[in-house]
């Protein structure tokens, strides 16, 4: 086990570079979203969630497979992005004759 002095982050190449990683992969979802820059910890949360679960190391295994032992299964995070559009019927207007 290596160990690292408090505040100096130029020591922990590994975790920066993946912070990294993580930062460019919001920033590359904002902008393409649209999203405002106010829901950014819930896009750095959705953007490590996906990130927990795409294989990325030299074994093949994603980190929640090394955790729980378990394959992940990534669908549902693909079928609904993070700040999609959605349209909401409101059928009690539609009745009263309101189309809106």
């Amino acid at each position: 086990m290596k160990y690292t002095e408090p505040g100096r982050s130029n020591q922990n190449h590994a975790a920066e570079r993946e912070i990294g990683e993580l930062k460019k992969r919001w920033r590359r979802r904002m902008f393409k979203k649209r999203c405002p820059r106010r829901v950014w910890d819930f896009g750095l949360v959705y953007e490590g969630e996906i990130l927990s679960r795409l294989s990325r190391g030299r074994d093949g295994c994603t980190g929640m497979e090394e955790i729980t032992g378990q394959t992940t299964d990534i669908s549902d995070w693909l079928d609904f992005e993070f700040y999609d559009t959605v349209w909401v019927l409101n059928r009690t207007s539609m009745k009263n004759g309101h189309s809106g």
